[in-house]
């Protein structure tokens, strides 16, 4: 237990090194976990993300507490059909705005979350969605693109 400390603390300050903001007890995967751009990842207290992710951050990313990112999860704040070179940036000019992530929000295996989404606290997103919308609080999303399929009852 001692040395996975120490791990996971050298770990966390090579990520700080990278433009990463981390939390405490933040854990990241050591297998493939990728950062692409020049913006920030803002990690709150006890988020993780898992293998194979890939956070594209030409804008920041923001997730909140108590998060977690699955298996091969995309997140990427741009957009760009090759500019200037593609004629498709006349219709799609290229895009970059921050991902907000929110608190106890569990990112499925293989879920996207597309540039200026803003996903609520309390939100469950099904493996292989596309999130391209705005999430509320306490709702649950699946399937391409992302819709609504219940609302979250925590009892309170």
């Amino acid at each position: 237990m001692f040395i996975y400390k120490i791990v996971r603390a050298i770990q966390n300050w090579i990520f700080s090194k990278r433009g990463w903001v981390l939390g405490d007890n933040v854990t990241i995967s050591i297998h493939g976990v990728k950062r692409i751009g020049g913006g920030k990842i803002y990690c709150a207290n006890n988020v993780c993300i898992n293998t194979y992710s890939l956070l594209i951050a030409s804008s920041d990313i923001h997730i909140g507490e108590n998060s977690t990112l699955a298996y091969r999860t995309l997140l990427t704040t741009n957009a760009n059909p090759n500019a200037p070179y593609n004629k498709l940036c006349k219709i799609y000019p290229p895009l970059h705005k921050e991902i907000w992530i929110g608190d106890n929000v569990w990112v499925g295996a293989g879920a996207v979350i597309l540039p200026g989404c803003r996903i609520g606290n309390n939100c469950v997103i099904a493996a292989g969605a596309v999130v391209c919308n705005d999430l509320p609080d306490n709702v649950m999303v699946a399937g391409v693109p992302a819709k609504i399929k219940k609302s979250l009852d925590f009892g309170n």
